[in-house]
């Protein structure tokens, strides 16, 4: 849960960027998949795992939350990348 401490958001930025992950397009996206998010000038600040149902789970400030995959504190999702084939 360390990337979402204040500080730690290039962690997700290098995720991002990883060629580890096979880049989906948001209208692919399955049930396991990494959604990246990012703010208002284009950085990667966030990650999240999509669940299905337009659900993720997350990393919160101590705690883990399930909430819709736009939401009020993360509506612009930067990209969706596969951990499994």
């Amino acid at each position: 849960m360390r990337h979402s401490q204040p500080g730690y958001e290039y962690e997700s930025r290098n995720l991002f960027n990883s060629k580890k992950f096979k880049k989906i397009s948001y209208k692919n996206r399955k049930r396991g998949d990494l959604i990246f998010y990012s703010n208002s000038n284009g950085v990667i600040i966030h990650i999240a795992i999509y669940l299905g149902n337009d659900k993720v789970i997350e990393s919160w400030p101590n705690k883990v939350v399930v909430w819709p995959i736009k939401n009020s504190h993360r509506s612009r999702i930067a990209g969706v990348r596969r951990v499994f084939n």
